[in-house]
């Protein structure tokens, strides 16, 4: 494992951890939480699996949310309002007229407290969030821990208020599994057979829908008995951008999504949340080169984003994220 400084965030120094097996190479800064790179060794090549950016300014500058750990809540909160203990707060609107992925800064454009542990190949990212940040209520102690075992990475997230609060983390990596391009040619398979329906500002309208009733995104789809159902992407379509719902029978210790690329890699994700946001980039775009030598554009990654359902706090039927310090 190897450590280095890469500048200065608010006068704070940045630092990267490197994360090396014979396989798999990965890059951590503790500038928000950020996973920075991916190298996948596959058939005598080195490949660059996740969007990222080689300098911290790039990232400064970023408005994707690449790599980043999304928080103090992930996803959209409709007009950035909610009540907790009959009181009204108003959050940050940085995706107007919504909230999104924390705010202005959220987690992602903050600085963390980096530790290694080198018995354990991980890195440990610490911070505090401190009260009204973002307009949350309540001081927050967040713990990440990012391993990295054979060909899995694994993220452990804990958060700690010192009163109620709403909290729902999530890790936002973009993927692209061929190194470079475009990600039409993934087939994307998934235990979900359900999802939350949206607006036209992607608010979830409170309803659970079938996923064999959704057309936008998927050129087609395809079925057998007992196994997960499998998607074709379709370039002609505007993307995709929906949240899966994860039933208990299927999450934990099973896979709930698994993306497959033409040169024979995969990837598989395992959790035990309750949604998974699957994003295929549509709004991508970037000022500077990536890992992949070039600008991005849209639909250069996809995301697979485990968390709590969106705008929860305004949908009282969704599962409730409110924590508190027991």
């Amino acid at each position: 494992m190897l450590a280095k400084a890469i500048g200065k965030n608010d006068g704070v120094e940045v630092k990267e951890v490197f994360l090396q097996n014979s396989k798999n190479s990965v890059s951590v800064i503790s500038y928000g939480a950020i996973t920075k790179d991916w190298r996948v060794y596959h058939d005598g090549k080195e490949i660059p699996i996740l969007l990222g950016f080689d300098s911290l300014s790039a990232y400064q500058n970023d408005k994707n949310f690449i790599g980043i750990i999304a928080g103090r809540v992930a996803n959209r909160i409709e007009f950035g309002r909610f009540k907790l203990n009959d009181v009204g707060y108003q959050l940050t609107l940085n995706d107007y007229p919504n909230h999104l992925h924390g705010g202005h800064l959220g987690f992602g454009k903050r600085n963390w407290d980096l530790d290694i542990d080198r018995k354990q190949c991980s890195v440990r990212l610490r911070r505090v969030s401190p009260h009204m940040e973002e307009g949350y209520p309540g001081e927050v102690t967040v713990n990440i821990t990012i391993t990295l075992s054979e060909d899995s990475l694994t993220y452990e997230m804990l958060a700690k208020p010192d009163r109620p609060t709403p909290i729902n983390l999530a890790q936002h990596n973009y993927y692209n599994l061929l190194g470079k391009g475009n990600i039409w040619s993934h087939r994307f398979e998934s235990s979900a057979t359900r999802f939350t329906p949206v607006d036209k500002n992607l608010i979830p309208n409170g309803d659970i829908a079938n996923l064999k009733d959704i057309s936008d995104g998927f050129a087609s789809v395809s079925r057998e008995n007992g196994k997960p159902t499998v998607h074709d992407l379709d370039p002609q379509k505007n993307g995709i951008d929906i949240n899966l719902v994860l039933d208990e029978v299927k999450r934990g210790d099973k896979g709930v999504a698994k993306m497959y690329a033409e040169n024979g890699l995969a990837l598989e994700i395992f959790t035990g949340e309750l949604g998974l946001q699957f994003y295929t980039g549509s709004n991508l775009f970037s000022d500077s080169a990536g890992h992949c030598g070039k600008k991005y554009l849209p639909f250069s990654g996809f995301c697979l984003e485990p968390q709590n359902y969106p705008s929860s706090l305004t949908i009282p039927s969704f599962p409730n994220i409110i924590y508190t310090p027991d």
